[in-house]
């Protein structure tokens, strides 16, 4: 049987400051709120130039770099190793500030198999790269915001479980909601046999 535990990155793996992050991209390239959403999600390089793209990349690389691990993150992640799932990472951040995150963190990434971040398409093209790898007897997508539940509407084979929930954000009604960061033993309650 073939298991794949997907993970989110910020608020999931690592407390990253997502306003201080928006913040100093705002400072040094003078966008406004919405644009500067779309730049973080979705850079398109026919709407902004290059220099602001690297601008912005470099402060979210420096500000995945400062991400604090999520306390437990380690045993959680063994956890479901131990139960046979494969670990991918998919994210919105940068897959490669992410991969050297994980190695300055306890070498983590000897548990991940594969990262995927916003160089590599959106989260449904991530999906979609890992389901060509091999037939899925149980996909599990982790995540902390409802926004990083939206993109996956589709992908209804996928048991969804919130952690670090917010209260008072909705949920989609198919999302798990746990109002505790991931660790191993909610890794026990949201796999197969929990």
């Amino acid at each position: 049987m073939t298991f794949y535990a997907i993970l989110d990155f910020s608020g999931t793996l690592a407390v990253v400051d997502e306003k201080r992050t928006l913040q100093r991209c705002a400072q040094a390239t003078g966008l406004g709120a919405e644009a500067l959403m779309e730049l973080m999600v979705r850079p398109d390089p026919t709407k902004f130039d290059q220099a602001t793209m690297a601008i912005c990349e470099s402060i979210i690389a420096d500000e995945i770099r400062q991400a604090v691990p999520i306390a437990g993150i380690e045993k959680a992640i063994v956890a479901l190793k131990q139960r046979d799932y494969t670990v991918f990472i998919s994210s919105n951040g940068l897959g490669w500030a992410i991969k050297q995150w994980l190695r300055d963190n306890n070498k983590l990434n000897r548990y991940v198999c594969l990262v995927y971040g916003r160089e590599d398409g959106s989260k449904d093209k991530h999906f979609e790269y890992m389901a060509r790898i091999d037939d899925v007897d149980e996909w599990l997508y982790i995540a902390d915001s409802p926004k990083d539940f939206s993109p996956l509407v589709q992908w209804t084979g996928v048991k969804k479980v919130a952690v670090n929930a917010r209260k008072g954000e909705a949920y989609p009604k198919n999302v798990r909601v746990f109002y505790e960061p991931l660790s191993a033993e909610l890794v026990e309650r949201i796999t197969i046999g929990g």
